[in-house]
């Protein structure tokens, strides 16, 4: 489905809608979709953060590289990064 399907299916959703419910049931199932909509968008957003977060532990892959060369300079920088 691309995106202008969708924004019709929708369109046609919510129109069927107003046809079906009084607008006391509308108000209330269009605030629990607005807060459904923002908790999956918070759910998402913290699992990106969080996946971020993971791969970025060791950004230019130094730990792994220190492992396979045993270079002096990966020791001086695992050490500065424990510093801070």
């Amino acid at each position: 489905m691309n995106g202008c399907e969708l924004i019709s299916f929708i369109t046609a959703l919510a129109c069927s809608m107003i046809k079906c419910f009084p607008d006391d049931d509308l108000e209330l199932m269009a605030a629990g979709f607005t807060q459904l909509g923002d908790t999956l968008a918070t759910y998402l957003t913290q699992k990106s953060i969080k996946e971020s977060k993971n791969n970025n532990d060791d950004p230019c892959n130094c730990n792994k590289e220190c492992k396979n060369n045993n270079d002096d300079a990966c020791d001086r920088t695992n050490k500065k990064d424990a510093v801070q």
